[in-house]
């Protein structure tokens, strides 16, 4: 069964007929997503759904045969319609291709490099955005989730507080390392 509409139909196809703020694009890939068992073609999957839609009455915005194939989508739809966080020049300097963040120079790459200034925006978009943090860490393995909280004791600085028995070389009674 497809969701309801609050609004008339008369009111949203008049709504159709204006221009669309520039914000659209980044209001309608932000969220909040949802992964939800679902079949396409005969198969069983995982969609990304907006949080409000539900299958079968709706189309994932994507889908996915593996879970986590479909949480790193969710992390990652919030930075498609952001304007990017990182530009690199296409003229180069002495010092080699000056890269800018909103506007102003923070370091240079030496050589043009436009999909590392990509990826670094979409590495800010994941700092900036808990939930997608969230859904990217979900999509880890068991093996490589256990990996981050190792990696994460070792580089946080010594003078963060502990609990008794933690450390960058003890694990949990009982717990492999």
């Amino acid at each position: 069964m497809r969701a309801g509409n609050a609004f008339r139909r008369t009111f949203l196809t008049g709504l159709d007929e204006r221009d669309e703020p520039d914000s659209a694009g980044e209001a309608d890939y932000d969220g909040p997503w949802a992964v939800l068992p679902c079949r396409r073609q005969g198969k069983d999957g995982f969609g990304v759904f907006r949080q409000h839609e539900r299958p079968p009455g709706d189309r994932p915005e994507a889908w996915f045969h593996r879970r986590e194939q479909a949480l790193l989508a969710v992390a990652m739809l919030p930075a498609l319609a952001r304007d990017p966080h990182y530009r690199v020049s296409t003229e180069g300097e002495a010092e080699g291709f000056l890269v800018r963040q909103a506007g102003d120079p923070v370091g240079y790459f030496t050589t043009f490099n436009e999909p590392l200034a990509h990826a670094m925006h979409v590495g800010e978009c994941l700092l900036r955005s808990p939930a997608a943090l969230a859904s990217l860490l979900l999509a880890l393995g068991t093996n490589a989730f256990r990996l981050v909280g190792r990696i994460l004791v070792e580089r946080l600085p010594e003078e963060l507080p502990r609990t008794a028995g933690e450390g960058p070389s003890a694990s949990p009674a009982g717990e492999k390392p």
